[in-house]
């Protein structure tokens, strides 16, 4: 009776153990070197970005958000389709990282081998909607910002040719210059800019040892306009070594908040902090990005 029992329990012990092999799970492995974004200078601005992160899709799939530099597993084999999309830090803030509406997603074809790893360098375009309101990159003969009456200084021009330490882009950027005497400033833009009712981002690169404040200004259909005032603080940076950084500053519900409003500027505002006896900023690649 034992051996009976026995012969009949090795053939159903077999296929228990055939059911419960495991599958081969070795991963293939992506890792996202760097990105890059082209633009077409003259309608679109200058190539600076600051995309930090990659929203990643597999076959439609979501594996998750990755740091650029990251490697990460993907499992499966053979052709699949991947679509990184770009994020930021909205307004700066790192607990704020979102997709960027304005950059065109980036498609790639993989042949997934297991074992192997796939080194992708993304790069991003501007989607075909996008909208500039304002290209300021300090390139021409003039500033789209003009100092109010009760502001000390002005923003000047700041040239390669002579600063190559400081100037970043191009030929030229603009730089703020806050002293005991010219300890306020404040520029604002004279577009009226048409800009829809929808999502809007101001783009700035900057390098700054004292704060920035950016205000925006409405103009109402009934021909009044509401100055919103500081909506915004680009803070300053360490005084011993400044940086060049971009930051992309939303600003949808400023363009919303009143009903009649048919265009909108902008303004930067500063002064000079206590204790200091001077402060620079350098400001270029100012865009106003909306649908």
């Amino acid at each position: 009776m034992k051996l009976r029992l026995l012969f009949y329990l090795l053939p159903v012990t077999a296929i228990l153990l055939t059911s419960c092999k495991q599958e081969d799970l070795t991963p293939s492995w992506v890792t996202i070197e760097s990105v890059s974004l082209q633009t077409d200078e003259v309608s679109e601005g200058d190539n600076t970005h600051a995309i930090t992160d990659l929203w990643v899709f597999k076959n439609n799939e979501a594996l998750g958000v990755w740091e650029v530099g990251s490697t990460f597993p993907v499992l499966g084999e053979g052709s699949s389709n991947f679509i990184f999309r770009a994020g930021i830090k909205k307004n700066g803030i790192a607990a704020s990282r979102t997709q960027y509406p304005f950059y065109e997603q980036f498609t790639i074809d993989l042949d997934l081998v297991k074992g192997d790893t796939f080194v992708v360098t993304p790069v991003f375009t501007y989607k075909e909607g996008a909208e500039f309101a304002m290209l300021e990159d300090f390139e021409d003969s003039g500033i789209d910002f003009t100092a109010t009456t009760d502001s000390d200084t002005s923003i000047q021009f700041i040239y390669d040719a002579t600063d190559p330490d400081i100037v970043e882009y191009g030929e030229k950027c603009g730089g703020i210059f806050l002293t005991t005497v010219d300890s306020f400033f404040r520029a604002e833009t004279d577009l009226e800019m048409p800009i829809p009712v929808g999502q809007t981002y101001l783009e700035v690169d900057y390098m700054n040892d004292h704060h920035l404040d950016m205000g925006f200004i409405s103009h109402l259909s009934t021909g009044e306009t509401e100055d919103q005032g500081t909506q915004f603080r680009i803070s300053a940076q360490d005084q011993a070594a400044p940086t060049w950084k971009k930051i992309y500053i939303e600003l949808t519900n400023y363009v919303g908040f009143f009903l009649n409003q048919v265009s909108s500027d902008i303004y930067f505002a500063t002064f000079l902090a206590e204790n200091f006896t001077e402060g620079n900023i350098y400001i270029d690649n100012i865009k106003v990005v909306h649908f």
